[in-house]
């Protein structure tokens, strides 16, 4: 009975750390390098459109995503070099 009981609040435990804290924090960092990837985009284009504008362009696009991980790892670089 006990072991039971025990169990059902490892699931729980668990449950709230999977799914919960690293999907959020997964999905909230990929927003973050996507929007990090929009600005640059938006400086080196030299465009006047609004982010909103421009994320809804390249909304299937993968541009964003590695322009973002490319500023994002090399500051991390540069603060850790």
């Amino acid at each position: 009975m006990v072991e039971v009981i025990l169990e059902i609040i490892f699931e729980a435990i668990v449950y709230f750390f999977v799914e919960i804290l690293f999907k959020t924090i997964l999905i909230g960092a990929f927003r973050g390098v996507k929007l990090i990837g929009l600005v640059v985009m938006k400086a080196i284009m030299l465009s006047r459109k609004p982010i909103g504008e421009l994320e809804e362009k390249h909304k299937d696009s993968s541009k964003p995503y590695f322009l973002g991980f490319a500023v994002t790892f090399g500051i991390i670089y540069l603060i850790v070099g």
